[in-house]
């Protein structure tokens, strides 16, 4: 919700918290495609090159944003400082 979140970050709350799950609120932000959210939490101080917290998946918002395949949450998180030359390590496939 953008306008809790505004809020929040108006008293104080850190833009690079994580959920319960690891997940940052920039990865979440841009896995849904929320440019607004996304503009909020960056102009909020975010770092844009946060990965998850999971032991099994170290996913970086920039990976959300190319997945989502849209130019916008690209530019504004490479705009941002997000560094392209990231490794992603997907957990591997059990058969």
């Amino acid at each position: 919700n953008y306008e809790a979140a505004t809020l929040l970050l108006e008293n104080s709350a850190d833009p690079n918290m994580h959920n319960l799950a690891g997940l940052s609120v920039l990865l979440l932000a841009a896995e849904a495609g929320h440019i607004k959210m996304l503009t909020l939490l960056l102009d909020a101080g975010a770092d844009p090159n946060a990965r998850t917290r999971r032991k099994m998946n170290n996913t970086y918002p920039l990976y959300k944003a190319v997945q989502s395949g849209d130019p916008e949450l690209l530019k504004m998180l490479l705009d941002a400082g997000a560094v392209i030359e990231r490794r992603v390590q997907e957990p591997v496939a059990r058969r």
